[in-house]
């Protein structure tokens, strides 16, 4: 059999083998794309709220704590009115996410009941796409398991009254980047049941310096972002934010693992040319290259890739804030990049074995 023809029903092989990678991959990778998080979502109140209205509401979100890895604080206040007689008013707060909670009225405290319901109220609507700091979104696969809420019951007179509502919560930790991704998602939609909603005020304080996204428009000023809106704008309100992280920073992190992963593909194809530099007989460069090759280019290429992550993890350690590093080294992305590289630094390292070399001997 001719060399080429064997050449050729190799590169068959390889091809087959990346398109087969190619349709494996995504699937394992798109199973856990969700990222790792913490704390649930919260919202407005829900309830019978046919004969009262909302004057106006202030929503206020104190993300600050967040920099020193703090529970936050949500802070709401109802602008309520009562245009027909005294009606007792039950308020369930389906908000899994709330760590404590107070509640008054006119400045004075309503006593609160914890409560388990069997399914969400049909306006907690939770959103399919949360954004991300840096601009982008992802999906959001909200955890069902635990429908826990608080429940005031109190009695509003006639005229206008004041009703706040404080929350002590837990946001969402996204593992996706560098940095962790921090969310807090706001359901919205139950406001939609009072008899009108004239304004809706919105505040959010963030970490100085620090990145920030949100599902609806805001202004930024400094790390203050405020928005006003004359009805319900959404059905929820999601609010992301990050540690800001310098450009020379990131493209150290980011580039050193790549560095070494391009630089160990390399070195398993070098390895692959120096077994069978000088053997010409085809048989036995097809033996060296399995056998000999092969491996030796799968262990330069996970030696060079263990010390580029090495590095990553000092770089890490040493230049970023450590409670706020994210990036799972064991995620499912890298670890299937991972695989396509011993793959592919094997293939290198065979196919280079394989090859005959050029004569170099000239006659004279």
């Amino acid at each position: 059999m001719k060399i080429s023809a064997i050449k050729k029903r190799i590169l068959y092989v390889a091809t087959f083998l990346l398109v087969l990678l190619s349709l494996i991959i995504p699937k394992a990778v798109n199973a856990n794309m969700s990222g790792s998080h913490i704390g649930e979502s919260i919202g407005e109140p829900t309830g019978d709220f046919r004969n009262l209205g909302i004057v106006w509401e202030k929503l206020n979100f104190d993300l600050r704590p967040l920099k020193d890895l703090r529970e936050s604080t949500v802070t709401a206040i109802y602008q309520i009115r009562n245009d027909g007689e005294e009606i007792p008013v039950e308020l369930l707060f389906v908000s899994p996410g709330i760590k404590t909670s107070s509640v008054t009225i006119d400045g004075k405290a309503i006593a609160a009941e914890a409560v388990t319901i069997e399914e969400l109220p049909p306006t907690w609507r939770s959103p399919y796409q949360l954004p991300t700091s840096d601009g982008g979104s992802i999906k959001y696969f909200p955890s069902l398991s635990s429908n826990t809420a608080l429940k005031f019951k109190p009695t509003i007179e006639p005229g206008e009254h004041q009703i706040q509502v404080k929350y002590v919560v837990e946001p969402s930790s996204y593992k996706y980047s560098i940095y962790k991704d921090y969310k807090v998602i706001y359901i919205l939609a139950p406001a939609k049941d009072w008899a009108f909603f004239k304004r809706l005020e919105v505040e959010i304080k963030i970490p100085e310096k620090w990145k920030a996204a949100t599902s609806l428009p805001m202004k930024r000023t400094g790390n203050i972002l405020k928005a006003a809106f004359n009805k319900i704008p959404a059905d929820n309100l999601t609010i992301a934010t990050s540690p800001h992280l310098p450009w020379y920073l990131n493209s150290i992190i980011s580039l050193t693992p790549v560095v070494f992963y391009i630089g160990g593909l390399i070195a398993a194809r070098y390895i692959g040319i120096a077994t069978t530099r000088k053997i010409d007989e085809l048989v036995v460069r097809l033996l060296i290259g399995l056998f000999v090759a092969v491996p030796l280019g799968i262990a330069a290429f996970c030696v060079l890739v263990i010390i580029g992550f090495s590095l990553r993890n000092i770089f890490s350690n040493l230049l970023l804030q450590k409670i706020h590093i994210g990036n799972a080294y064991a995620s499912t992305k890298i670890v299937s990049f991972l695989y396509l590289g011993v793959f592919i630094s094997g293939l290198f390292a065979f196919i280079t074995a394989i090859r005959k070399k050029p004569n170099r001997n000239v006659e004279t």
